[in-house]
């Protein structure tokens, strides 16, 4: 047997993509309005519970979710306020029952004062959530980071800093990357506070520095907001105010400078309600922010949020850009930001008031193009379309797999949506989901229309709404998920190997029975069902350049025309629908050396109408799906181009064509 040569060239070839981490099983929530924790008390008059609502998407990319219930008992004491946890589920098809993280004392929404922050470590599944304490007695504030290594099932607590008779803490914001913990907070009487270390060690352990402060700007306001660029390198974005003069200063600061680079200012008005953010798309920082940065803002048209992008890592900043509001409507405090993997930004935001002209209901959605510079406010629903009635409080905004948006939160009591914590799933494609083609169930290798597939065999499922952009997989066992993307067979969830818009390249189950099977495919929505014929084996031929067979010589370099087969010599043919191999495989997971599998039905090969002696058929080792066939070349063949078949249970390949040289 020839081992096969793990080349890049050749995985080009056969339109593999590498694999990737594998994902839980299930669905993505719904599109539209799905519950994510609703209060028992439905009569309530005061809307305690769902406070602070914090989204980041889990291993999954599917979103989770902290809150506050402010005063459980009811008795309008609210040193008893509590924070929670849940996160969807997608083997029972909606959100978790919420867990009790701590009791944080009263740090209910005051204006943009959000008393919480949510986050995740990609690279160990870490969750996080930075919150105050307020005191039940005396005047010791604190801040505590709550960490969870369980999927937010359960907590370990630490305290960060503590703060006795000296003013108080404010708007905690978190990020976790790599094993480490980056927070930032508003100290009273010391501004904006930066601590970093290791997810591990104790608070107590990690290193601090107050952010920079300009001549003449010596306060700061009670917002800040901290993020991690595509190298893991933290910003924060913060406000200055001035010391005499009724303005601010929009500031970034890269932890360990000694300066901090002007986004804006002067000219904000420092008495106005503010709120900032800050995200990255790739090292391009961007900011939202809410206030005044001319005078339209006291005369109604709107000039209330502010977009503003940085192209050199936070350096230099361009002209603020106006985010106009629904028409005549309020975009009030405090903001919700994520920018999208194309550079485009989403705010949410709540509306308090409006002169009757706005066209949607809430929460206010503004969503902007690539350049982050031309901006549409709506909702997810028009008033027109008159479906539901509701507040939207303290929205917060992530972008899914495939740009899918998520907006979390609160509904006030006696509004059309259950009382608590909502999430609104964005409608992928436009709104229609994926769909698969009549037919689009083709073998991988070979592509032929209408042709049937096998068990073990890669496939390529055909359709649209599939993925915005090319995505594979990156390392084996092959996942069944990728980003969000899923394709059942028989609904049971199929090895995934490669997505991009229009197609996709999945593994069929090896356990899958022959006779008609029923092919879907799931992106937050699922798509038609498309029936597809299995039977025992589906022999096809990997090509190139149309119609050329994907083969290797004995020195494991492509046969083409430039380096043709030799009479007497073996060829190495890369194929896939093999049927039943002995010992048996496991669906997604490659095949190994030893012991070899092989294809146990009947197989021949031919050169044109020349028989060719199979010298060896099994699957290739360290591959998926992957079937290798050594064919002798027939000694005394002539020079030219043969169409290759290779015939497995009575069933031929297609036939590409294979060049022989003298």
């Amino acid at each position: 047997m020839k081992n096969l040569v793990r080349s890049s060239s050749l995985l080009s070839l056969m339109c593999l993509a590498g694999c990737g981490l594998a994902l839980a099983a299930g669905t993505a929530p719904p599109n539209g309005f799905t519950n994510v924790a609703v209060s028992s008390n439905a009569d309530d008059v005061h809307p305690n519970y769902g406070v602070d609502t914090r989204l980041v998407l889990d291993a999954n990319g599917d979103p989770a979710v902290c809150f506050l219930w402010a005063d459980p008992n009811g008795d309008n004491d609210y040193s008893d306020t509590t924070l929670y946890f849940t996160g969807w589920s997608r083997t029972q098809g909606k959100f978790l029952a919420p867990v009790k993280v701590a009791v944080t004392g009263d740090i209910a929404t005051q204006d943009a004062e959000v008393g919480i922050s949510l986050a995740r470590d990609a690279s160990n599944n870490m969750f996080g959530i930075a919150y105050r304490v307020e005191p039940t007695s005396g005047d010791t504030v604190v801040i505590h980071l709550a960490l969870s290594t369980d999927g937010g099932a359960t907590w370990k607590d630490e305290v960060v800093e503590s703060k006795t008779g000296d003013g108080d803490f404010r708007t905690p914001t978190l990020a976790l990357a790599n094993g480490n913990a980056y927070l930032a907070y508003i100290s009273d009487g010391h501004g904006v506070k930066y601590i970093t270390g290791k997810e591990t060690d104790p608070p107590a352990n990690w290193t601090s520095q107050l952010a920079p402060v300009d001549t003449g700007y010596s306060a700061y306001e009670n917002v800040a907001s901290l993020a991690l660029d595509s190298n893991g390198v933290p910003g924060i974005a913060y406000i200055l105010d001035s010391d005499s003069a009724n303005d601010q200063h929009l500031k970034f600061w890269r932890p360990g400078s000694t300066t901090a680079s002007l986004i804006s200012g002067p000219g904000v008005d420092k008495e106005d309600q503010n709120d900032i953010h800050l995200a990255f798309f790739g090292t391009k920082a961007s900011v939202v922010f809410h206030g005044a940065l001319d005078t339209n803002y006291f005369v109604g048209n709107g000039h209330t949020v502010w977009a503003i992008r940085s192209n050199d890592g936070g350096n230099t900043w361009g002209p603020p850009v106006n985010v106009p509001p629904d028409n005549g409507s309020s975009m009030d405090v405090p903001l919700g930001f994520a920018v999208g993997s194309q550079g485009q930004g989403a705010i949410a935001s709540y509306s308090n008031g409006s002169d009757g002209s706005d066209v949607c209901e809430q929460p206010k959605l503004s969503l902007s193009d690539n350049n982050f510079a031309n901006w549409k406010t709506c909702a997810p629903e028009t008033k027109e379309e008159g479906k539901k009635n509701f507040y939207a409080y303290t929205p917060s905004v992530a972008y899914g797999p495939n740009d899918r948006l998520y907006v979390v939160f609160q509904v006030p009591p006696k509004m059309d949506l259950s009382y608590g914590v909502q999430l609104w799933s964005q409608p992928l494609a436009g709104g229609s989901g994926p769909v698969v083609n009549t037919g689009g169930i083709v073998n991988g290798a070979s592509f032929t229309p209408g042709a049937p597939v096998s068990p073990g065999e890669l496939a390529s499922i055909y359709g649209t709404g599939f993925a915005p952009a090319a995505i594979g997989a990156d390392v084996i066992p092959l996942p069944t998920n990728l980003n969000g993307l899923s394709v059942t067979v028989n609904g049971e969830l199929a090895p995934l190997v490669y997505a991009n818009p229009t197609q996709i390249n999945f593994q069929i189950p090896w356990d899958v029975p022959a006779g008609s099977a029923n092919f879907a495919v799931i992106n937050g929505s699922q798509s038609n069902t498309v029936q597809a014929q299995v039977v025992p084996a589906s022999p096809g031929i990997f090509m190139y350049n149309g119609n050329r067979a994907v083969v290797q010589d004995g020195s494991y370099l492509l046969v083409d025309q430039s380096n043709p087969a030799k009479p007497g010599s073996t060829v190495i043919v890369y194929m896939t629908g093999s049927g039943p191999v002995k010992p048996g495989e496991e669906s997604g997971v490659p095949a190994v050396a030893a012991p070899l599998s092989y294809v146990q039905d009947s197989i021949s090969a031919t050169l044109g109408t020349t028989p060719a002696h199979v010298s060896f058929a099994g699957l290739s080792p360290g591959f998926v799906g992957l079937l290798q066939v050594n064919v002798d070349i027939p000694a005394g063949l002539a020079a030219g181009d043969y169409p290759l078949t290779v015939t497995i249970n009575k069933v031929p390949s297609n036939s590409p064509l294979i060049v022989v040289g003298q």
